[in-house]
């Protein structure tokens, strides 16, 4: 836990005071369809005062910021189970130290299940049927990938060797790629390399980009798998470009969408053939299946996004944590991917839309 100023816990009072932003009729129908549908519900973290120190806990809210409600008091990286709403897994860090446990829990924050009794890389990830979790895990002093099962009671190791194996990535249900898993190792050369496993296990691991290329391996530029082609999106870089690619995990074919040197972040693989990303400050929606940016001016310009914030989307709305200034909380913002227009949730990072 990080101590913080007199000034900064008067002013994060008020912040948690101040009633979160609403949005109007039509755009509510937008993100919620018919009212025969249940709301999506936003998951997110936030930051509390406890005895003057602050601690990450987990919530979760109606995606307009409405009707929070506390899941728990400590915690961090909230994911929900795909495709349902019954469960969430989460991370618990352990005093003192900079990485996390691996916990599991339902829907209202009860049953708080621990899944791992050892410490988990940041990063982890759902299988498609929600059965197991992703996780990277420090073994023989080096990072190996993990499949857990949700109940606890299976852990499979599905990595074995003497590389660093981080920011693993399950295909999504009914994929063209069936059960393979993606993920950023130093594959015994200089700089990072994507591979290919089967998610059993099972078979060598392949390599997917060239020796000549450096994948980026960083909690704001983790792969991931575009819904309706055999494609891996990536951000890497050859010589001295470094750009967004994706990767045919069938033919090897690479790809450069962007072709801009710059510094892009947080990779979101959308389900309708939409690729989000940042480039420095400025959110993009690029469409896989066009070939082209869209829009082309791209979704705001948002000068201090933090770092470590995936991006999170539905139909509608992409959402990320923003901070403006370094001595105010994180924001939740969320902005319409077909007009462009940006709206604040309320305090918060690390969102996740269900």
């Amino acid at each position: 836990m990080q101590l913080i100023s007199k000034d900064e816990a008067k002013f994060m009072r008020i912040v948690n005071h101040v009633p979160k932003l609403g949005i109007a009729i039509g755009v509510s129908l937008a993100l919620f369809g018919c009212t025969t549908n249940p709301p999506k519900t936003l998951l997110y973290q936030s930051t509390a005062i406890v005895g003057g120190y602050k601690q990450q806990q987990i919530s979760k809210s109606f995606a307009n910021g409405d009707k929070s409600e506390l899941l728990a008091t400590k915690g961090e990286h909230p994911q929900w189970i795909p495709g349902v709403k019954t469960h969430f897994a989460y991370l618990e860090r352990q005093a003192g130290k900079p990485e996390q446990r691996l916990w599991i829990a339902k829907d209202d924050g009860t049953g708080a299940l621990a899944l791992t009794g050892f410490d988990v890389h940041f990063d982890y990830t759902w299988s498609p049927d929600g059965n197991w979790l992703l996780v990277s895990h420090t073994k023989d002093k080096n990072y190996e990938i993990y499949k857990i099962k949700k109940d606890g009671s299976q852990q499979v190791r599905l990595t074995n060797n003497a590389y660093t194996d981080q920011f693993p990535r399950w295909t999504p249900k009914a994929h063209p790629v069936v059960d393979k898993i993606v993920y950023v190792s130093t594959g015994g050369s200089a700089g990072n390399k994507l591979f290919l496993i089967d998610a059993n296990g099972q078979g060598p691991a392949k390599q997917l980009t060239p020796s000549s290329m450096d994948v980026y391996a960083a909690s704001s530029a983790r792969p991931c798998w575009l819904k309706k082609e055999a494609k891996v999106a990536f951000i890497g870089s050859s010589k001295t470009a470094s750009d967004v690619f994706t990767v045919d995990v069938v033919t090897g074919a690479i790809q450069n969408l962007t072709n801009k040197p710059s510094v892009y972040s947080r990779l979101l693989c959308h389900y309708d053939n939409h690729l989000f990303y940042f480039d420095q400050s400025k959110l993009y929606r690029f469409d896989t299946k066009a070939g082209k940016v869209d829009p082309t001016g791209g979704l705001g310009n948002f000068y201090s996004e933090h770092t470590t914030s995936s991006l999170s989307a539905n139909a509608a709305e992409v959402f990320f944590s923003y901070g403006p200034d370094a001595l105010k909380p994180e924001k939740i913002i969320a902005v319409q991917h077909y007009t462009g227009k940006v709206r604040t949730v309320g305090p918060g990072r690390n969102p996740d839309i269900w």
